[in-house]
């Protein structure tokens, strides 16, 4: 008998280590199927604090110290700037070859640097603009519409202001807030701009925290959420009166930033929201968050409208997520991870490639000029024979113009777009294939 019980117990004990070893299996392979769906693309140890994509070959990292360029997507990463801190980068909206960066250091360079040839050489493009080791250029953003005008926030440990360039940073002029310009001058971290009125432009302050509005162009200024602006703001290119903004937690406007309401259904109460980005498509939404407590951080998606939020397939090191953006063609989400590196998903089957490129079926390229008025010219390459559609829609989606529907041999192609019947504003052209390509990219008319 106690031969029997001690089979037993043997019996009973190989159950559990099986059981066990079923879950932790488990475990691992529901942990390794959510990571796969993020692709890693390199800088392993950096502190990033901006990403710049121009396609999914190309893109740039920013970092407190560096910049970084790949054209390899991530395979490789030359370094294009060292020994000065970079707050954010941006990518000219129309010639891609334009790089700007906002720059704060202990020593020169300060203030606002340029490139035209894609990061190769650099120059200064801040006459204007009172920046120094106290004073940190923060943050650029472009007019939807006419991108030769720019604004740039500063701030510091002394405060710090909005300027304004139109003549794409060659010059930039102080923009003061009227009502009250004292509070303006803390310092501005965040900025956005009306995609369809650009005159009415945004401003999230640093020293209290406000958050101000101009429908002038930066002429005037009126004073919207005292304690309370926020550290990123975005709008909704469908519904322009739509915003969103990063203030403990999230809070969303319906009425242009009039009223506001707290918008953190399904978030962890210990965090920061830190970065936002709008898939203007599909109209959903993204926040990373910077956890206060440990697992409370990562990358949440709203479908609809920021009424509630899911986590993503969550990332390795999930509390030191700060920086997000999305591809031009609102296909790609990107994320910077301190000390782990860069990564992507694909936001169109939620599935990240594993490092191989799928088979090149068509390219689309973008308009050329762009802004314009009143035609333009848009490229297109098929390597095979395909019926092919080519359509321009509004902001909302509803379609403005068919420009190509037909079968085509392979080649490359080219479309006269004559928009004279179209109002100014941002528009986006999709190329679809029989071949199941599909692109999109933005075009915008002006008058």
């Amino acid at each position: 008998k106690p031969q029997t019980e001690r089979k037993r117990g043997l019996g009973c004990l190989r159950f559990v280590q099986r059981l066990a070893l079923l879950f932790f299996s488990v475990v691992v392979y529901i942990e390794t199927t959510s990571a796969q769906q993020w692709e890693y693309l390199g800088l392993p140890g950096e502190l990033f604090t901006g990403i710049a994509v121009q396609n999914s070959d190309t893109l740039y990292a920013s970092t407190p110290g560096s910049i970084f360029k790949t054209t390899s997507g991530g395979a490789i990463w030359d370094t294009l700037l060292q020994h000065t801190v970079v707050f954010d980068l941006k990518i000219h909206p129309v010639n891609p070859e334009i790089i700007y960066a906002a720059l704060g250091n202990i020593n020169p360079p300060y203030g606002v640097l340029k490139s035209t040839n894609g990061g190769t050489t650099w120059f200064h493009a801040d006459s204007g603009i009172f920046v120094n080791w106290e004073t940190f250029a923060q943050v650029i953003e472009f007019d939807p519409i006419f991108p030769e005008t720019m604004y740039v926030g500063t701030a510091g440990f002394f405060g710090g202001n909005l300027y304004k360039s139109t003549n794409g940073g060659q010059s930039w002029t102080a923009l003061e807030a009227v009502s009250d310009t004292g509070r303006l001058r803390q310092g501005v971290i965040c900025i956005a701009v009306n995609p369809v009125s650009t005159g009415i432009i945004y401003a999230g302050t640093q020293g209290n925290v406000d958050l101000f509005k101009s429908t002038d162009g930066g002429s005037t200024w009126s004073l919207l959420r005292p304690q309370g602006g926020g550290v990123d703001i975005k709008i909704d290119q469908t519904n322009p009166q739509l915003l969103y903004v990063c203030s403990l937690p999230v809070h969303k406007s319906t009425d242009g930033g009039i009223s506001w309401v707290v918008s953190d259904s399904g978030l962890p109460s210990q965090s920061n929201t830190r970065r936002l980005a709008i898939n203007q498509m599909t109209r959903r939404v993204y926040v990373v968050l910077y956890a206060i407590s440990s697992d409370s951080g990562g990358v949440f998606e709203s479908s609809d409208l920021g009424l509630s939020w899911q986590r993503m397939p969550r990332l390795f090191l999930t509390n030191n997520i700060r920086t997000l953006t999305l591809s031009p063609e609102y296909d790609q989400i990107y994320v910077g991870v301190n000390n782990s590196g860069i990564y992507r998903a694909d936001l169109i089957t939620g599935i990240a490639s594993e490092g191989k490129p799928p088979p090149v079926s068509a390219s689309l390229f973008q308009n050329y000029p762009n802004p314009f008025n009143p035609t333009t010219t848009i490229e297109y390459e098929l390597p095979s024979a395909a019926e092919v559609i080519i359509k321009i829609v509004d902001v909302l989606g509803r379609e403005v113009l068919t420009l190509v529907n037909e079968r085509k041999a392979p080649g490359r192609y080219s479309v006269l777009v004559d928009a004279r019947g179209l109002s100014s504003g941002v528009y986006f052209y999709r190329l679809t294939t029989s071949t199941g390509f599909a692109s999109i990219k933005k075009l915008v008319v002006i008058r």
